[in-house]
Parts: structure tokens; C-alpha cells; sequence
């Protein structure tokens, strides 16, 4: 599996990974059952999208390790394959359930993660060893894959960016701004929405290495690559989208934090507006955009919003360069604070180590 020393994330594998899923799973179902919800109906639909989102990657992680059991014994090459596609489903499945609180986001990221996994799966199974050409593809494909993922969790939360995200906030830019300065520095003229998903994540690599950060990618990626395009462009949004908004969330003042933890629930639009009054002379702060993507996101303190389009939002958002978001004025939420998966994955890591240790102590007596 590599060296996971490497990361800053405590990354889970195995047993312990499926551990993690179904913790965060139990937690999150504990506090949509203490929220109040307009209607037991209502308050089983959230509860489905949750379930969603943890049986969703299960079902992910059993597929790729069942193409691994299936085909290492009898054929090296497809076994290899399996292996690092493998490798990949945990990784992002690590990214969704340890950087992506809000579960209703994390659905949406895991959904691209297993199409795009079942593609390669099914290419697998229909593939001739003896085809070297197409053999060979989807081996550096899956290698590709695997290691943009190991390169994603490499660079989490580093604080290489900082400085880029402060000058960022010093220039007074928007989202949809920053997009468009680098979307011109590439030549690319237009709308952003109009760009080829292939064109839209070279925009986000590039900004994301004018912070100061690695190109996760390193990669050439074809448009009909649409599973792995579908993940890397969610994945290459949500990573400037932190750029972007990392130096403003320290601005959030004590009021504004509990003002959104106070409140239960409403149509976005009017939940949004709530916590915009509580802020003073800062426009970026301010806007729905801004406090839209953080709430489902970030987490305002350790508050967001959960809501069934929250997936679409962010894909409109990242579709668009944060140009074009449609009207979330009378669409429903609600708003809770839910746990936090990289503390659970800490824990399940340490509880490991401590029951190896007991183990190895007891051994020697």
C-alpha cells in the first residue's frame, strides 16, 4: 500500500477503512435524528441520503476487492490492474469520508468516484491480456488515477497556499474572478460554462500550482475520459475553492458562527440571508455564493447545511467558474453540525496501535 507517513491524513486501508465508513455513518445518523425536521417523512429522507452515501462505498471498496480476489491468482496483468484500482477506491473513499464532512456533498463525490471505478472494472473484465496495446492503456490508466489520488491527499491541508490565498483576499477577487484571470492567462476565451471539462481542469490545475501547490495531476486527460474527468474536476474545484476561501473563513466573527449554529433549518435563501446580516463591510463574505460554498463545504464553525441539491449546487458552481449557480431561494434545508471523519480516523488508528502494542507486550511476557 505505500508509505502512509506521508500524509497528513491518518489514511485507512482494508477492515479499517470500512470501519471508518460505518462510524461516520452512525454518528451522522445520530445527529439528523436530534434535529428538528418538519415531518418523520422529511426527516427519513436525509436519513436515506446518508445511508446512500455509506452503502454507496461499500459497495465500491467490495467491487474493486473482489476484482483483485478475482484476478491476481490467476493473471499478473489484470491483477495489477485491480490492485491499483483498488488502491484508488480507497484513497478517494479516504478523501470522502475524511475531508468532506457535509455527508450530502460526500454522496455526490462518491457517486463519481464508483462510475468512474465501475468503468474501469468493467474494462477489466473485458479485457484481453493478450491485446498489449489495450492492455497496456488500462494499466497506466489505473496508475494514473491512483496516484492523482495519493498526490490530492499528499498536498490536503499543507499550508503551501497561504500566502497565495492571502493575496487573493488583498485583491479583493471573487471566485468567478480568480477563475477567469487564469482562464484568460490560458487563452481560453468564452464563458467558463462553455469550456470542455477537460479545458475547465486546466484552469483549476492551474491555479492550483500558482498557490504554491503540486499539480495533483501530472496528466494529460482526455475528454472521453468522463468518469475520471467527472472526479478530478469535483476534486480539482473543491481544492480551489479551499484556496479561495481559506484566508476569509479566519474573518468569520463569533456572532456570525453562532447565529448560523442557531438556526435549525429553512429555504437556503432565507438561511443564507440570516447569516449575512450579521456581516459587516466585506462583500465576498457576504455574497450567497461564497456563504453558500462554505456552509456545505467548509462548515461555518462546525455547522453546515445539508440538502438534497447540494451536489448539483457545488457541480454548478465548478461548472460555471462560480458564475452561474441557480436560485436555492426556495429550496429547503437544514442545518447541523455533523463529525468530523479525520478525528474518527485518528481514533480507529490509534485504538490499532494501542491494541498491536498490548499485543506485542503480552507476547513477550
Amino acid at each position: 500500500m505505500g508509505d502512509d507517513s506521508q500524509y497528513t491524513l491518518s489514511i485507512l486501508h482494508g477492515d479499517d477503512l470500512q470501519q471508518l465508513v460505518e462510524d461516520v455513518y452512525i454518528q451522522e445518523t445520530e445527529r439528523i435524528k436530534s434535529q428538528p425536521f418538519d415531518s418523520p417523512v422529511e426527516r427519513d429522507k436525509y436519513l436515506e441520503l446518508c445511508g446512500s452515501a455509506h452503502d454507496t462505498a461499500l459497495n465500491n471498496l467490495k467491487s474493486a476487492l473482489d476484482a483483485v480476489q478475482k484476478f491476481f491468482p490467476i493473471d499478473p496483468t489484470k491483477g495489477d490492474i485491480a490492485n491499483n484500482t483498488l488502491t484508488y477506491v480507497e484513497l478517494g473513499i479516504n478523501v470522502a469520508f475524511q475531508t468532506l464532512r457535509n455527508y450530502s456533498v460526500r454522496l455526490s463525490y462518491v457517486q463519481k468516484l464508483s462510475d468512474h471505478a465501475n468503468a474501469l472494472l468493467s474494462a477489466l473484465e473485458e479485457l484481453d491480456p493478450q491485446n498489449v496495446i489495450n492492455a497496456r492503456r488500462l494499466a497506466n490508466d489505473a496508475i494514473k488515477y491512483r496516484d492523482a489520488m495519493v498526490r490530492y491527499l499528499q498536498n490536503y491541508k499543507n499550508g503551501l497556499s497561504t500566502a497565495f490565498s492571502n493575496w487573493v483576499k488583498s485583491q479583493g477577487l471573487t471566485f468567478a474572478e480568480l477563475v477567469e484571470k487564469f482562464q484568460l492567462e490560458l487563452g481560453y476565451e468564452g464563458e467558463f460554462s462553455d469550456l470542455e471539462d477537460t479545458q475547465k481542469l486546466e484552469v483549476y490545475k492551474k491555479i492550483i500550482t500558482e498557490s504554491g501547490q503540486e499539480d495533483i495531476f501530472q496528466m494529460e486527460m482526455d475528454i472521453t475520459e468522463v468518469g475520471g474527468v467527472a472526479v478530478f474536476l469535483l476534486t480539482a474545484g473543491i481544492m480551489v475553492w479551499d484556496i479561495f476561501t481559506s484566508a476569509h473563513i479566519e474573518t468569520f466573527a463569533r456572532d456570525t458562527v453562532q447565529t448560523f449554529a442557531n438556526i435549525s433549518g429553512g429555504l437556503i435563501g432565507n438561511v443564507i440571508a440570516d447569516v449575512a446580516a450579521t456581516i459587516v463591510a466585506d462583500t465576498i463574505l457576504a455574497s450567497e455564493i461564497f456563504l453558500t460554498g462554505v456552509a456545505l463545504l467548509s462548515g461555518i464553525g462546525a455547522t453546515f447545511i445539508i440538502a438534497e441539491i447540494a451536489g448539483l449546487f457545488l457541480d454548478m458552481i465548478f461548472g460555471s467558474g462560480g458564475k452561474k449557480v441557480f436560485s436555492t431561494d426556495n429550496i429547503k434545508c437544514y442545518v447541523a453540525p455533523l463529525p468530523d471523519g479525520a478525528e474518527i480516523a485518528n481514533q480507529i488508528l490509534h485504538d490499532k496501535n494501542i491494541q498491536a502494542s498490548a499485543q506485542r507486550l503480552g507476547a513477550k511476557a
